[in-house]
């Protein structure tokens, strides 16, 4: 019975620390930036940890009627990319528990 204790002790010490790391990469998530370029190369945008658009830097020689279709490359791109970044990081931080973002 007391080992059965021990055992509920453990998790309950691995349940605060997991706690601890899920508040500490919360706060760390809006400093985070992505960034992609198109893939002609004329626009690159960045993002923040959250999905926002922080900047977007269009090359003086774009032509403007590809210039739409190159920023929504670049920012799809940069979200897959902090997407996939933001999940691995809280697979290092859950470890094996399963827990998922939704994104």
């Amino acid at each position: 019975m007391l080992g059965n204790l021990g055992e509920i002790a453990k998790l309950m010490s691995k349940f605060k620390d997991l706690q601890g790391s899920m508040k500490k990469f919360k706060a760390e998530i809006p400093d985070l930036e992505f960034s992609a370029t198109s893939p002609c190369g004329k626009v690159k945008v960045t993002l923040t940890g959250e999905l926002m658009l922080k900047n977007i830097e269009i090359a003086a020689d774009a032509e403007p009627a590809k210039v739409a279709e190159a920023v929504t490359a670049a920012f799809n791109s940069a979200a897959l990319t902090a997407k996939s970044a933001i999940r691995e990081r809280m697979k290092s931080v859950t470890g094996d528990l399963g827990i998922e973002l939704p994104f």
